[in-house]
């Protein structure tokens, strides 16, 4: 264990200690304070051993939006804590009340996204990104029957872009380098915390109290020495009204019977219709026209839900530092680069184009497509790669050299490669019907990237094979 380790150990030890003393004191008055939890105690350990010092390489690499989001995540790592204790003393709710006690929880997931949602431009962008993938695993209090790997899959969407820092800064800066490789040593301690503590899901106590009660009860997420107010005083007592209510009496059964026995009878109660109240005996009972109808008014038309945010304006190709950006254009198939401007060094960006065509003329240092649809990318050599993410019905033409392609989480891409990237290679990552296009024998040779494989264990090791349909 590092210093850095064993400081951040003591410090949570001696808050929660302070916490206990300022409780204990708090008065003679207050409610004895409910002891903690081995599974909450072991949930604290976990986070001061793992998530502090990451927490700490966060202080020292981050910008302002890193760090904002890294605190969101300590205050949800706080509010897991607080439920976990709840739930030591607790029934398992219904599913509707379990949902209003994650709802803190929630609104920490939903913040770290934003953060990086709202600052695309920002220069720690795949950081952004890493926590923002990796986020999800706070969802583990609510999934059953195996929240662990749950917390692998959230892991396993973060490497995505944590490996990208690897690949910028592996030999020049160890700080990211250790920041990336903290954070998935804290998700990995996680699964085996949750495997010993919360094999099946969320440990509730059978013979516990009410779930929102407790939660209710429960000090802040973030403890102070003053501790929890009290709860507000009861309300005043229901009104009881000194009159009872009145009692509906019964049918008379016996009267309705009567009035049936009495058979051809009971019509002589009935008025006799004489001939000049009959209209088609009494022509001035015709006169009078029949009654007209009135005309119905159209009630207004319901609206559903929120109007529909309008759509940003269409942006660029602007250049912004080394990076060109080509944003929110849509049946736009006239999109070039300007070739005199363009150097090596730069990289392009295309974020939420739909219906376009972009041509890049000259070689650039990478090309990223973001949440496209029906977007067509023709470019000349490229030194880095080419990356497709969140993306529908791309299709990426490569006229020259490059490297590599990443396509993740994306649906209908084609990729037409010249005879001088055929040896580019293709990482596909949550992807389906992925066609590579490419040279053979002087004609175009179209094949699809396999999406069914076939996982068998050998040797103790996982041996993973492409399905043949034979």
């Amino acid at each position: 264990m590092s210093a850095d380790q064993i400081l951040s150990r003591l410090e949570a030890i001696v808050t929660r200690l302070e916490a206990v003393e300022a409780k204990v004191g708090g008065g003679a008055g207050g409610a004895a304070p409910v002891e903690q939890g081995a599974a909450a105690q072991a949930w604290e350990d976990l986070c001061a051993s793992y998530f502090a010092p990451f927490k700490a390489t966060t202080d020292k690499i981050g910008g302002d939006n890193v760090k904002a989001q890294v605190n969101a995540i300590a205050n949800g790592n706080s509010e897991i804590s607080k439920l976990i204790n709840t739930a030591s003393q607790s029934k398992k709710p219904a599913a509707g009340d379990i949902q209003k006690i994650v709802g803190p929880i929630a609104a920490v997931i939903k913040q770290v996204k934003e953060l990086r949602e709202s600052n695309r431009r920002d220069k720690q962008w795949e950081h952004l990104s890493t926590l923002s993938e990796a986020i999800a695993y706070m969802n583990w209090v609510v999934v059953e029957p195996t929240p662990g790997p749950f917390v692998k899959e959230s892991l396993d969407a973060s490497l995505f872009w944590s490996n990208k820092i690897l690949k910028e800064h592996k030999g020049k800066n160890e700080d990211h380098v250790a920041w990336c490789n903290q954070l998935k040593e804290f998700l990995g301690e996680m699964q085996k915390y949750i495997k010993q503590h919360h094999t099946t899901g969320l440990t509730w106590n059978p013979k516990g109290g009410d779930a929102s009660a407790a939660a209710a009860a429960a000090p802040a997420a973030s403890s102070s020495s003053a501790g929890p107010p009290g709860p507000p005083p009861p309300g005043p007592p229901p009104v009881i009204s000194a009159d009872p209510a009145p009692v509906k009496k019964a049918a008379d059964t016996n009267a309705l019977f009567a009035q049936l026995n009495q058979g051809g009878a009971i019509t002589g109660g009935l008025k006799k219709v004489t001939k000049d109240m009959q209209t088609h005996k009494n022509p001035s009972l015709r006169a009078g026209g029949t009654v007209k109808s009135v005309e119905k008014k159209e009630a207004p038309k319901k609206t559903f839900g929120a109007a529909a945010k309008p759509k940003p304006p269409p942006k660029g190709p602007v250049l912004e530092g080394n990076k060109w950006v080509i944003e929110f254009h849509e049946g736009n198939n006239n999109i070039t680069l300007p070739a005199d401007e363009v150097e090596v060094k730069h990289s392009v960006y295309m974020y939420k184009c739909e219906k376009c065509t972009v041509n890049i003329p000259s070689k650039v240092n990478g090309v990223i497509i973001d949440s496209g649809k029906r977007l067509g990318v023709v470019f000349q050599d490229v030194i880095s790669g080419c990356e497709v993410v969140n993306s529908q019905s791309i299709n990426v033409q490569s006229c020259g050299k490059i490297p590599n392609f990443a396509i993740d989480k994306a649906s209908s891409v084609q990729i037409i490669l010249s005879e001088n990237s055929v040896d580019a290679q293709i990482v596909t990552s949550k992807c389906d019907s992925v066609n590579i296009m490419f040279p053979k024998d002087g004609d175009h040779c179209e094949l699809p990237v396999p999406e069914q494989f076939v996982t068998t264990i050998k040797d103790g090791k996982l041996v993973t094979t492409t399905l043949e349909h034979e």
